[in-house]
């Protein structure tokens, strides 16, 4: 191998090892960049879950409360229909 061949390989090699760390540094840049949006996602998915479960629960409560009006609307149905079928009873009577 000449002196020129042998600078010729060296120019080469050093110059795929230069493209390699740029490549590797851009692939650094490239995954702090990931987690940092990882990190955010995990922080907003946080967020979003404690609101839900929040939201849960006080829908829990309003439909309990809705539950038992309901509840209460059908038993006073039942009374004013009951009410209203003894005046047709004695309406009928007389």
């Amino acid at each position: 191998m000449t002196n020129e061949e042998f600078e010729k390989r060296r120019d080469f090699i050093l110059k795929q090892r230069a493209q390699f760390a740029a490549g590797l540094q851009q692939l650094r840049e490239a995954q702090a960049r990931t987690e940092r949006i990882v990190t955010q996602i995990e922080e907003t998915v946080a967020r979003f879950e404690s609101k839900m479960s929040e939201r849960s629960e006080e829908w829990k409560t309003k439909i309990d409360a809705l539950n038992n009006s309901q509840m209460q609307t059908e038993k006073a149905l039942k009374k004013l229909r009951a009410t209203l079928d003894g005046l047709r009873q004695r309406r009928n009577r007389n």
